[in-house]
């Protein structure tokens, strides 16, 4: 539950979330054996959903030339907008992924991929540090309309009205819960 309390954030800059993210923006990037991108979760796998296609869409958008679409289908939970610009403050203070650096230090001696990962960051990160740090929202919001995001959530459920939504929500009204 922990993870919860920072939307999120650990999961989708963790190793294996930014390789799935470099996995699927090389897949959307090729034009002859690629194709659209999804990205679903729900409750908390539905902030990392939503988190994980604004990264592959930025990623993406480092890299010249067109590519497929990436959509996002979230299931009942709230907008992860609010932590995606926290996510790229933090970065463009120096605390990178804001991992405990003797954690970074020792994925970086057992892990393999570990350094396949950091370069997907390296390159996101790169891209944030060019910002205005007046722009980060307006940046985030801009990367979130050129991805196909909708979400699905229940009106009686007062953490989908929580944080803003990157995509279209769609409200299921309480006489379809309640009997």
């Amino acid at each position: 539950w922990a993870t919860g309390l920072m939307m999120a954030r650990p999961q989708f800059v963790s190793d294996a979330g930014l390789l799935m993210i470099r996995d699927a923006a090389e897949y959307a990037s090729d034009p002859d054996h690629g194709g659209e991108v999804f990205f679903t979760g729900q409750s908390q796998g539905a902030v990392i959903a939503q988190a994980q296609g604004f990264l592959a869409e930025e990623l993406l958008n480092a890299q010249p030339g067109q590519h497929h679409l990436v959509h996002v289908v979230a299931w009942g939970v709230a907008g992860t907008s609010e932590s995606i610009v926290k996510m790229i403050e933090r970065s463009r203070q120096g605390y990178g992924r804001d991992v405990w650096p003797p954690i970074e230090r020792h994925r970086a001696l057992t892990d393999a991929d570990h350094r396949a990962a950091m370069q997907v960051w390296n390159v996101l990160a790169a891209r944030w540090s060019r910002l205005d740090g007046k722009d980060v929202a307006a940046h985030v919001e801009g990367v979130g309309q050129q991805i196909h995001t909708i979400g699905y959530f229940f009106d009686i459920d007062p953490f989908a009205h929580l944080g803003t939504f990157l995509g279209t929500p769609l409200f299921f009204p309480a006489e379809l819960v309640l009997p």
